[in-house]
């Protein structure tokens, strides 16, 4: 699987790109960039994923943002199964 999250830092005109690949498991394998941060105070990574001191950031974190926005899209936006 993969993500992507693109995102801007408070006012900055500057838009941030963040990949992560996971394996069959759901396991974070790859990121890019390779290390996130280290970020001001105040700078967060939206969705508010925690980052460790590599900068690497919670595969977990990752995949539970991602199935609170595809709950929410869900609730909010009829959609139906492919079939």
């Amino acid at each position: 699987m993969f993500m992507l999250i693109t995102t801007q830092v408070l006012d900055s005109p500057t838009r941030l790109e963040f990949r992560f690949y996971f394996d069959e498991q759901g396991r974070l394998i790859k990121q890019l960039p390779e290390a996130i941060g280290p970020c001001d105070d105040g700078d967060v990574l939206a969705p508010d994923v925690p980052v460790d001191d590599n900068g690497v950031a919670s595969g977990e974190a990752l995949l539970n943002a991602f199935e609170s926005v595809k709950d929410d899209f869900h609730h909010h936006i009829a959609t139906y199964k492919w079939e």
